[in-house]
């Protein structure tokens, strides 16, 4: 056997008593495949097993065993080529995996959405929410009915869920209506829905004494994606600390809750899902990562490196983006690998299209670490873990929890708007970005 390079390899090993299968890697944009793309396949030990391009549909592949990297270099166009480069690592990929880097970007359309007035009193703005855009308009008065122009792409471009809200002053929901499945055109007319009353929904934390407040998020989700997210707090002199919002619940929803709260240097987010519930309590201390902070790249080991200052429960996984430059070559890397204590190795990369080892003499800048704590670990996260939009993706099954701590945020959240989306793992970028996307008071 042979590399597709035309270098020689050994014949493959037995794997868990079988031999190893193809590994897999998908790019797509907009829904279409990306021909051309870079890919390297490579041992545990960085030892080259391919190097190789996507074929016309956007896939490449290679028989490898586990353990090994999954290199993608320059995966879409927005950033990358040229002498700044984006680059995208799985670590810890097992035989038979079938990797996907995507994006959704596609042409978007804008639409003129009219909604019904409420009459309640203290209305003063409404929220217009959907999978793929949200606004939040001041209430017009005069009994005018309340538009909004919303910019739908993706999901949203044909068919969209759009679900509106009133608001008080506060910007606490006082009433609202789902509209599924609604086509879209210039203008979507929902003047003949009619709103149904919030449900308040209390939220309660306890053991939670490493804290001093905790952000809440509350999700709501279609079989289109996050359909709302509603915004709140929860605080209190201790635990436990208690909060509440008036929450939103459509039929058929994910009844989705991102509590946050800062600690140090990282930000902790846990999430559970399931039907809707009016109460919503946990225990936070016995969710809890270990706390950490100051990553740093060690070019002799070519490791990603940090300190664990606290103890907690052993994460699946942990996701590095970091970004390094030298005179002539700049390139943001983002790898995804098991949780095998506090260090992240990289692999030491073929030097066809430039030399991506980090020297102690480039500059480099870490736009954030994270740890998550998933069900099914590390193996149900890897093959989308670059392609996804937030972590309520990887909420499975009807009723789950996971956790999330990502070091950095602040910073990263600085950088959003320069980036493109595939040049940070929308896992990471989902957290910060889709939160102010879709958190009306945050507008």
């Amino acid at each position: 056997m042979r590399h597709l390079d035309g270098g020689p390899v050994d014949s493959p090993k037995e794997v868990d008593g079988s031999l190893p299968t193809a590994v897999t890697l998908t790019v797509t944009s907009g829904g279409s495949p990306q021909s051309g793309i870079k890919v390297y396949f490579q041992g545990s030990d960085s030892s080259l097993i391919s190097n190789t391009m996507t074929d016309s549909n956007g896939v490449a592949s290679a028989i490898m065993p586990n353990g090994g990297f999954v290199t993608a270099i320059d995966p879409t166009s927005a950033l990358g080529g040229g002498a700044f480069h984006a680059i995208y690592t799985f670590a810890g990929v097992k035989s038979g995996d079938q990797l996907l880097i995507k994006d959704d970007f596609s042409s978007s359309v804008d639409v003129t959405v009219t909604a019904p007035v409420d009459a309640t009193a203290g209305v003063t703005s409404y929220l217009f929410s959907t999978p793929c855009d949200n606004t939040t308009v001041v209430a017009p008065g005069s009994a005018a009915q309340p538009q909004a122009t919303l910019s739908l792409d993706g999901p949203c471009a044909t068919m969209s869920d759009f679900l509106i809200a009133s608001l008080d002053d506060g910007g606490q929901v006082l009433n609202w209506f789902y509209a599924p499945n609604k086509a879209v055109a210039a203008a979507v007319d929902l003047t003949a829905s009619t709103y149904a009353a919030a449900t308040p929904k209390s939220y309660t934390f306890t053991n939670a004494s490493a804290f001093g407040s905790f952000n809440i998020d509350q999700l709501f989700v279609s079989s289109k994606g996050r359909v709302v997210t509603l915004s709140g707090g929860a605080f209190g002199k201790g635990s436990p600390y208690t909060g509440s919002i008036n929450a939103t619940p459509f039929t058929a929803a994910l009844d989705v809750v991102d509590a946050s709260a800062s600690a140090g240097a990282t930000e902790h987010h846990l999430l559970d899902w399931g039907p809707f519930s009016s109460t919503y309590t946990t225990d936070v201390g016995a969710r809890l990562l270990p706390e950490f902070d100051l990553p740093a790249v060690d070019t002799t080991a070519h490791t990603v490196g940090w300190t664990e200052s606290a103890p907690g429960v052993t994460p699946d996984f942990a996701l590095t983006v970091l970004s390094a430059q030298r005179t002539g070559l700049g390139f943001i890397w983002n790898i995804a690998a098991p949780y095998s204590g506090a260090t992240i190795a990289m692999p030491t990369l073929p030097t066809d299209v430039a030399d991506f080892t980090i020297t102690a003499a480039d500059s480099t800048e870490f736009f954030g670490v994270a740890l998550g704590k998933v069900p099914g670990g590390y193996d149900a996260v890897r093959a989308n873990i670059f392609s996804v939009s937030g972590p309520e993706a990887f909420a499975v099954g009807a009723s789950g929890s996971m956790t999330i701590e990502v070091w950095n945020m602040p910073r990263l959240a600085r950088e959003l708007p320069r980036l493109s989306r595939l040049d940070v793992p929308g896992f990471v970028s989902g957290i910060i970005q889709d939160r102010s996307r879709h958190s009306h008071w945050r507008k």
